[in-house]
């Protein structure tokens, strides 16, 4: 199976629908993709280790998550953590076992990006290492972390005046809208990146 789909997270969960799943085990699967995880706000706890999962993008949608359990994936990138920060009663987490977790300042990251975190990796977080890693400054370079680069080309005006009127707009909408935007606006620079 290489993308999580609706008629077996329902099987393996027994709910009625999506919104009803707050916990999900689906550990050694091959599942790659996981964008399915939008549709289910009210989960807790999420199982998805021995899997393919290279994002933890997905994840942002499930704002009641506590507990996530991602080892030995294919999770790579820092970056992906600053997609969990919006889950504040997240309290464990683990990947060990993916690509990331051999950072050495992966610890330190993820503790001063989640300071809520009570475990990572099955190992307790104390307060010493909260202090420690809100001290830290990180260099994005050393953590192999890249910003995006600024478009080389000028803008012309009639996109200009579009940008001021969308950016116009987005300054009405409530939070739940505003991830929504995000979502479609980074599968619109996905998908212009692959062309």
């Amino acid at each position: 199976m290489s993308a999580l789909v609706e008629a077996v997270v329902l099987a393996k969960t027994k709910a009625k629908n999506l919104t009803q799943v707050k916990n999900l085990n689906l550990w050694g699967g091959e599942i790659r993709d996981v964008t399915l995880l939008d549709k289910m706000p009210n989960l807790e706890v999420v199982s998805l280790s021995l899997n393919r999962i290279e994002s933890l993008e997905p994840f942002q949608y499930c704002k009641h998550l506590r507990e996530v359990y991602l080892r030995k994936n294919k999770i790579s990138s820092l970056k992906e953590i600053s997609f969990l920060r919006g889950l504040k009663s997240l309290s464990i987490l683990w990947l060990s076992d993916n690509p990331v977790a051999e950072n050495r300042k992966y610890r330190q990251y993820v503790i001063s990006m989640l300071p809520q975190l009570e475990t990572l990796d099955n190992q307790k977080v104390t307060d010493e290492e909260r202090k420690e890693a809100q001290a830290q400054q990180f260099d994005e370079q050393e953590l192999g972390i890249r910003t995006p680069e600024k478009p080389e080309k000028e803008m012309p005006s009639s996109q200009k005046n579009i940008l001021y009127a969308v950016l116009a707009l987005l300054q009405e909408l409530d939070e739940e809208s505003l991830w929504l935007v995000k979502r479609e606006a980074d599968n619109l620079l996905a998908n212009a990146a692959n062309k």
